[in-house]
């Protein structure tokens, strides 16, 4: 893990912007037994999503979990875990509400440090141009894999 990954995870106060399937797929090992076909499907949707309200549900965190989905739509999973799918159709478009999402809270002037789980390089770099610190899916690792060690309603 970066030092960098780690001492934004540990912050008293963060904001996490997480890029969903990009984030399955990269711990496709940890969600395999939730995909089928070789694809994530709504179980590993749901299995992250729990692992990530149980990891981060100090206060002072705010994640935002993106998927595409058809319709747009937010669910509040927790008082720290919001996830978004971003409706329409075509490729991309969980990248753009993630940007779009960045825009919005770099204009509103957001004091909290702004976080990125990605592993992919375009839109980590867009995101890095805007002061957004990068984090591999890797690196938050070791905080779901708490998180099901101490939840015993989330899917190992």
């Amino acid at each position: 893990m970066s030092a960098r990954s780690k001492a934004f995870l540990q912050a008293e106060h963060f904001s996490l912007l997480v890029d969903g399937h990009n984030v399955l797929y990269a711990l496709r090992g940890v969600f395999v037994e939730h995909f089928v076909d070789g694809r994530p499907r709504s179980d590993a949707r749901e299995a992250l999503a729990t692992r990530l309200a149980a990891a981060f549900e100090q206060p002072g965190a705010a994640v935002w979990l993106y998927f595409d989905g058809s319709e747009a739509n937010i669910e509040r999973r927790s008082d720290t875990l919001e996830v978004i799918y971003s409706g329409g159709v075509g490729e991309g478009r969980a990248d753009q509400a993630i940007l779009d999402d960045i825009k919005r809270r770099s204009r509103a002037g957001s004091v909290d440090p702004l976080g990125l789980v990605t592993s992919d390089l375009k839109l980590a770099r867009l995101a890095q141009r805007r002061g957004v610190t990068i984090i591999a899916p890797e690196d938050v690792l070791p905080w779901l894999s708490a998180a099901a060690a101490t939840e015993e309603d989330i899917p190992p």
